[in-house]
């Protein structure tokens, strides 16, 4: 039994540190729906040409939004002519180029996050390979 009791304290030490680490359990699921709403709006509206204030309203809440999340310690994987890892990115397509080196991210679909040193949604990634 006392062991048993040891144990209990131990584990809850753990979680009680983790928690302070990483804060309220709510932001992996607001980051990972974050990803999809940062990308979308404002690209597509750039690629049609657009530069009306929806265009930059959406491009103005999305920054705060990011700037918010920023402040509670979850911030953007940048991966964009990085290499490959696979414990940050996630190779959806790979696309054969000579321009850059093999294993080289060359377009992020969607963007990863982090919380510190622990990935709450890994970046979406087309990556080079030999032609």
């Amino acid at each position: 039994m006392r062991a048993e009791f040891e144990n209990y304290q131990k584990r809850n030490q753990r979680e009680r540190e983790m928690e302070r680490k990483y804060g309220s359990v709510r932001w992996p699921w607001i980051c990972c729906q974050s990803s999809t709403i940062s990308i979308a709006p404002t690209n597509a509206g750039k690629q049609a040409g657009e530069t009306g204030p929806l265009v930059q309203g959406v491009t103005m809440v999305v920054t705060q939004f990011l700037e918010l999340l920023k402040r509670h310690g979850i911030t953007r994987i940048e991966c964009e002519g990085k290499p490959f890892d696979p414990n940050l990115h996630q190779a959806v397509m790979q696309q054969p180029t000579s321009e850059v080196a093999p294993n080289t991210i060359i377009q992020v679909v969607e963007h990863g996050f982090m919380n510190q040193d622990r990935v709450l949604a890994p970046a979406k990634v087309v990556v080079a390979a030999k032609p």
